[in-house]
């Protein structure tokens, strides 16, 4: 699990547009840049799964997803997943993690 340090908690995000916004199978991806070091957020809205379980369980496998891949992620990024209604058909977290591998890839965000 990612540690809190590394997670964006409520309302921190700009009010201004994503510096880049990508979509992906299972996530949307929001990046906002800024001085600091990279923090992360899951969003899981409630139409996806009326159940907190599978939203939190959701939000659990992207946080450990995040949490290998962060030694190679470079300082400076405000970066927010935004789970779609693919994601609770995952069998497997490889699927997943290959997933959030390839968006952070695409976004610059690692090294």
């Amino acid at each position: 699990m990612l540690k809190t340090s590394r997670r964006i908690g409520r309302g921190v995000f700009p009010t201004t547009k994503p510096d880049l916004f990508l979509s992906g199978k299972f996530f949307n991806l929001s990046i906002y840049k800024l001085g600091s070091i990279s923090k992360f957020s899951f969003s899981v809205s409630k139409k996806i799964s009326k159940s907190a379980v599978l939203r939190n369980k959701l939000r659990r496998l992207g946080y450990g997803a995040v949490q290998e891949l962060l030694k190679d992620v470079k300082p400076g990024f405000l970066v927010r997943f935004s789970i779609t209604t693919l994601a609770k058909s995952v069998k497997e977290t490889e699927q997943m993690k290959d997933e959030v591998k390839i968006l952070l890839n695409k976004a610059g965000v690692l090294i």
